[in-house]
Protein backbone atom coordinates (compact mmCIF):
# COMPACT_ATOMS: atom_id res chain seq x y z
CA UNK A 1 0.00 0.00 0.00
CA UNK A 2 1.34 3.63 -1.07
CA UNK A 3 1.65 6.07 1.40
CA UNK A 4 0.01 8.83 -0.64
CA UNK A 5 -3.28 6.51 -0.55
CA UNK A 6 -5.87 7.86 1.58
CA UNK A 7 -7.36 5.10 3.98
CA UNK A 8 -11.24 4.60 3.77
CA UNK A 9 -12.77 5.54 7.53
CA UNK A 10 -15.77 3.31 8.36
CA UNK A 11 -19.18 3.96 7.88
CA UNK A 12 -21.75 3.82 10.74
CA UNK A 13 -22.54 0.47 12.20
CA UNK A 14 -25.36 -1.85 10.02
CA UNK A 15 -28.63 -1.81 11.71
CA UNK A 16 -30.57 -5.52 11.11
CA UNK A 17 -34.38 -4.71 10.30
CA UNK A 18 -35.26 -8.20 9.63
CA UNK A 19 -34.55 -11.92 8.85
CA UNK A 20 -36.73 -13.88 6.27
CA UNK A 21 -36.49 -17.10 5.38
CA UNK A 22 -36.75 -16.45 1.18
CA UNK A 23 -35.08 -13.89 -0.76
CA UNK A 24 -38.15 -12.77 -2.33
CA UNK A 25 -39.64 -11.54 0.50
CA UNK A 26 -36.72 -10.08 2.13
CA UNK A 27 -36.70 -7.92 -2.02
CA UNK A 28 -39.72 -7.24 -1.01
CA UNK A 29 -38.99 -5.54 2.27
CA UNK A 30 -36.21 -3.63 0.78
CA UNK A 31 -37.95 -1.84 -1.84
CA UNK A 32 -41.29 -0.63 0.31
CA UNK A 33 -38.19 0.85 2.68
CA UNK A 34 -36.52 2.05 0.00
CA UNK A 35 -39.84 4.05 -0.63
CA UNK A 36 -40.37 5.15 2.34
CA UNK A 37 -37.02 7.12 2.93
CA UNK A 38 -38.21 10.67 2.93
CA UNK A 39 -35.86 12.57 0.75
CA UNK A 40 -35.20 15.08 3.05
CA UNK A 41 -33.45 13.06 5.40
CA UNK A 42 -30.53 11.53 5.66
CA UNK A 43 -29.93 9.04 2.69
CA UNK A 44 -30.54 5.17 3.98
CA UNK A 45 -28.06 2.28 2.42
CA UNK A 46 -30.00 -1.50 2.30
CA UNK A 47 -28.18 -4.51 1.70
CA UNK A 48 -29.90 -8.36 2.01
CA UNK A 49 -27.14 -11.11 2.92
CA UNK A 50 -27.78 -14.75 2.81
CA UNK A 51 -26.79 -16.10 6.41
CA UNK A 52 -28.00 -19.31 8.76
CA UNK A 53 -26.59 -22.95 8.01
CA UNK A 54 -26.27 -23.24 4.55
CA UNK A 55 -27.29 -19.76 3.57
CA UNK A 56 -30.86 -20.64 3.86
CA UNK A 57 -31.82 -17.43 5.86
CA UNK A 58 -31.64 -13.69 4.44
CA UNK A 59 -30.71 -10.84 6.98
CA UNK A 60 -32.03 -7.15 5.72
CA UNK A 61 -29.51 -4.13 7.18
CA UNK A 62 -29.93 -0.81 6.92
CA UNK A 63 -27.51 2.40 7.43
CA UNK A 64 -26.90 6.13 7.20
CA UNK A 65 -25.06 6.44 3.96
CA UNK A 66 -21.51 7.46 5.00
CA UNK A 67 -21.34 9.87 2.32
CA UNK A 68 -23.98 12.26 3.41
CA UNK A 69 -23.08 12.53 6.86
CA UNK A 70 -21.67 15.94 8.33
CA UNK A 71 -18.10 15.82 8.85
CA UNK A 72 -16.76 16.37 12.28
CA UNK A 73 -13.81 18.44 12.39
CA UNK A 74 -10.98 17.77 14.64
CA UNK A 75 -10.88 19.76 17.92
CA UNK A 76 -6.98 21.48 18.00
CA UNK A 77 -4.94 20.32 21.06
CA UNK A 78 -2.83 23.09 22.67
Amino acid sequence: MKDTEEKQKPGPPWKTVAIFSDYDKAAKKKEELREGYNIDEVQMQLKIKRIGDGGLQFILKERADPAYLPVKEKKKKK
